[in-house]
């Protein structure tokens, strides 16, 4: 599997999850998720540290993701200005609307990895956010539950996916990172 599929796979994916918690009923007697997230310890994460993202940036429906990942799979510009081959790429959603139906959606690479750094996006610091997913091998299924874990009644500042490459530019690992306001 090339790169471009496995990121439009990955796209898919996320597409699916945010369809299944858009249209989840939240019951009135629902458990508060704060107190249960408090008493278990947080999964260990890869910690990463970009400061800041430059990439493909467009504000899109979250059911449009897999046409973000074409542009930025196609944008030569951007690739030519590697210093390197990349390790990894990062998906930045932020600004995503109350509805969950559309996002700020960045995909690129660590801003320092490039010789010229087109308006870059900065990143939270790595303690701002919590794990969904940790890193790892994940199934599309795993990745899915991931993105069913968002606490919806805390504010999202930002979704961060992490995909790491190996040598080939083929997917490692991935995790997924939420930054609550």
């Amino acid at each position: 599997m090339n790169l471009t599929n496995s990121i439009i796979t990955s796209a898919a994916i996320v597409l699916s999850a945010w369809s299944l918690v858009m249209f989840q009923p939240i019951p009135s007697n629902a458990m508060d998720l704060t107190e249960a997230s408090e008493a278990a310890a947080p999964p260990a994460f890869k910690l990463f540290t970009a400061h800041s993202i430059t990439g493909v940036t467009q504000k899109t429906a979250l059911n449009s993701v897999n046409l973000i990942w074409d542009k930025f799979s196609r944008d030569s510009k951007l690739q030519g200005k590697l210093k390197k081959q990349p390790v990894t790429i990062f998906v930045l959603y932020r600004n995503i609307s109350k509805n969950f139906q559309s996002a700020d959606i960045t995909i690129g690479f660590d801003s320092r990895d490039l010789t010229d750094q087109m308006r870059p996006v900065s990143l939270a610091s790595p303690s701002d956010y919590e794990v969904l997913l940790p890193t790892g091998k994940h199934s599309s299924n795993s990745i899915t539950d991931a993105w069913n874990k968002l606490n919806y009644q805390k504010d999202i500042q930002s979704v961060l996916e992490i995909h790491t490459l190996d040598k080939e530019s083929q997917p490692l690992d991935v995790q997924v990172l939420v930054n609550y306001q």
